[in-house]
């Protein structure tokens, strides 16, 4: 099949659809990524066909607007910030798209672009397949991202319908936002009617749509999953090229293991204030730690030799080598230091990232999640501290093995070519 994976987003939402491709390029398929131009290098690093779509990215996250929807206290605020940045440019973007995906056989999108691929389909018939790496229909196992938990005492009855009402209630909300830039798009460029008012969820739950989903099911189970959506396992890719560089080898042989602590593309107004945290409460815990400087620039201040520095490095090789992770509790970065099999500790700053952290405290391999807004030196000591717990360390273990047996992308790619064929 001809193929266009159409995502956007941070690092965080292009990574696991890097992974998808090469594993869809090694079974034959002939396979685009399209998203923001500022992956260019990291597709072809790993040896993807590239269409870029003119969205700088991180200019967005680190300008005014992106920092004020990075403040927000819900996926709702920062989509809607996020989006108003957005809408200039929708014209843009969707000519690119349009050229992106000619004359393809399917489009695979994540949720955030699910909009165009719909409008595609309807245009020019393309069919399409949502994958997502956070659990985002309905189902009564759990309450809709941002939205509050009832109390356990609840029956679980009541609590079940709950659950699944504040999912239609999110998607109704996110469909709303997206539904201005697809309006603008579709009735300019395309000649088709408004998308409805309310979001229509019948084509996922009849069986016309299936849907995948890329993350572990020893993570997030879901008992009422429609039979034509799947969760195949996190979709990794797997570093074979990269040379760590020798003042980090040498800092990771010269004493007890360290513990990561990196905030990716998370930006932050005080870095300096996040990293002198960082650093008291590494001096109270008497840990040794590797600190990522990630798009927030931290680190930038004279740091003791037991801190170490790094731009970046893959956290397939990086992760298991630390003794814990600190986080934001991003769903790649969350599967990357699980499937190590290290405690994980989640600062959660947006979207659904308090999601994972809450995940992360149910299975027991982590303390509870401590919003970047919350975050102190006290609570960061404590957190630090429950990751020596022997019990919490086990967990981990058996978590990141069970993990680790699993092949999402193979998983993901019986199912796509299951539903649409192998040509």
């Amino acid at each position: 099949m001809k193929i266009t994976i159409l995502t956007m987003g941070s690092r965080g939402d292009v990574q696991p659809y890097i992974a998808l491709a090469q594993g869809l390029q090694q079974a034959g398929h002939e396979v685009t990524l399209c998203t923001a131009a500022t992956f260019r290098a990291l597709a072809e690093s790993h040896h993807l066909k590239f269409a870029p779509v003119s969205a700088d990215i991180i200019q967005m996250m680190q300008n005014e607007q992106g920092l004020q929807a990075m403040e927000s206290r819900n996926p709702i605020g920062f989509l809607n910030k996020m989006m108003e940045q957005m809408l200039p440019a929708v014209k843009r973007m969707s000519q690119e798209v349009f050229v992106a995906t000619e004359g393809v056989d399917l489009i695979i999108v994540s949720s955030t672009m699910l909009f165009l691929a719909q409008a595609l389909h309807e245009w020019r018939g393309t069919p399409f397949l949502p994958a997502y790496p956070q659990p985002l229909l309905p189902t009564r196992d759990f309450q809709a991202m941002g939205m509050p938990a009832l109390p356990a005492w609840m029956p679980q009855p009541l609590r079940g319908a709950y659950n699944r009402f504040t999912h239609y209630v999110a998607i109704q909300v996110f469909y709303s936002i997206f539904r201005r830039a697809g309006n603008a798009m579709r009735q300019e460029q395309m000649g088709l009617p408004p998308m409805p008012r309310f979001a229509d969820l019948s084509s996922l739950y009849d069986g016309s749509q299936p849907l995948i989903y890329s993350f572990s099911e020893h993570v997030v189970p879901i008992s009422d999953l429609p039979a034509t959506m799947h969760i195949c396992g996190y979709w990794f890719t797997e570093t074979t090229d990269w040379t760590p560089p020798d003042d980090l080898l040498q800092f990771l042989d010269s004493g007890d293991k360290p513990i990561y602590v990196g905030f990716g593309s998370m930006t932050d107004r005080q870095p300096q204030e996040l990293t002198h945290m960082i650093m008291d409460a590494l001096k109270i815990t008497g840990k040794r730690a590797v600190l990522l400087s990630g798009w927030g620039n931290l680190g930038s201040t004279q740091l003791p030799d037991s801190i170490h520095v790094l731009h970046g490095a893959p956290h397939d090789w990086l992760f298991p080598r630390v003794a814990a992770a600190i986080h934001h509790g991003g769903a790649g970065t969350t599967g990357a230091s699980l499937r190590a099999g290290i405690p994980t500790v989640v600062v959660p700053f947006i979207a659904d990232q308090p999601f994972w952290g809450e995940r992360v405290e149910a299975l027991g391999v982590g303390p509870a999640p401590i919003p970047r807004k919350k975050l102190t030196t006290a609570g960061l000591v404590t957190a630090i501290r429950a990751t020596d717990d022997p019990q919490m360390q086990q967990k981990a273990a058996a978590l990141g093995q069970q993990i680790r047996a699993e092949d999402g992308v193979a998983t993901a790619i019986k199912w796509i070519e299951h539903y649409y064929g192998k040509k």
